[in-house]
């Protein structure tokens, strides 16, 4: 059972690369959630979910939010990393994700995404992105990627199937790797100052509202937590 809510200084300290940590850099400050959205249970608690929430960048001015879910079970381990900023037009979405089944890794997503990104921006982060992708050329990739999942891509994402425990440390070099170069943008295009056209804003949006309808993870969600937890879970927290 689920005894408190998550001890987010723990989160960063413990759970590696995919979690925030190298933000610290950038700045960064715990936002509070709802408890029942902070930590629930599902499957007659055989199933916990945690999730937290950070503003990045300088206390009182952020210019992005990453939020944080992790999901685990008997035998299952669910990583899944947002980071949006506040001005779309400046800065990329930064996406991770990784599926564990019986001590292996069995996916991985991780991409920096750009809607409403502006398109000079969009081309240096598709180049970047893509020679980044290319270290990572040895994963297993499947035969095809979910559309969903890369259509507001600019290039140089990484979906794979691993298939075996051996993959891991590379798993989580990946997602350094590309939080790395998210950091980068956001030292370089992440200060105020440039304009928030409402076409940007709307593009992000529609980014979330994709997700929320595409990602298979709501139907898992709603199997596990309940349609109604599912919901406010997706619309007021992971993709607000």
């Amino acid at each position: 059972m689920i005894a408190s809510l998550p001890d987010t200084e723990r989160l960063l300290t413990d759970l590696g690369p995919l979690t925030p940590t190298t933000l610290r850099t950038l700045g960064l400050q715990t936002r509070d959630l709802p408890a029942d959205l902070a930590a629930a249970e599902g499957s007659g608690g055989r199933i916990a979910l945690t999730a937290a929430c950070w503003d990045v960048g300088p206390a009182g001015a952020p210019f992005a939010q990453c939020r944080f879910v992790q999901i685990l079970g008997t035998t299952l381990e669910i990583v899944n990393v947002m980071i949006f900023p506040a001005n779309p037009e400046s800065m990329p979405v930064f996406a991770a994700e990784l599926l564990v089944t019986g001590g292996c890794p069995r996916l991985a997503f991780v991409d920096l995404q750009a809607p409403g990104l502006r398109p000079a921006r969009r081309a240096t982060l598709g180049v970047a992105t893509s020679r980044l992708a290319e270290r990572y050329a040895a994963l297993p990739a499947p035969a095809a990627t979910p559309a969903w999942a890369v259509e507001f891509s600019p290039g140089g994402y990484v979906f794979t199937r691993p298939h075996g425990a051996d993959c891991g440390p590379a798993l989580l070099q990946l997602s350094e790797d590309y939080l790395q170069l998210w950091c980068h943008c956001a030292a370089r295009w992440g200060a105020p100052g440039l304009p928030t056209r409402p076409e940007s804003v709307e593009q992000l949006c529609r980014f979330k509202q994709h997700h929320i309808e595409h990602s298979p993870g709501r139907d898992y969600l709603s199997k596990v937590f309940g349609a109604e937890w599912t919901h406010r879970f997706l619309h007021d927290f992971l993709y607000r």
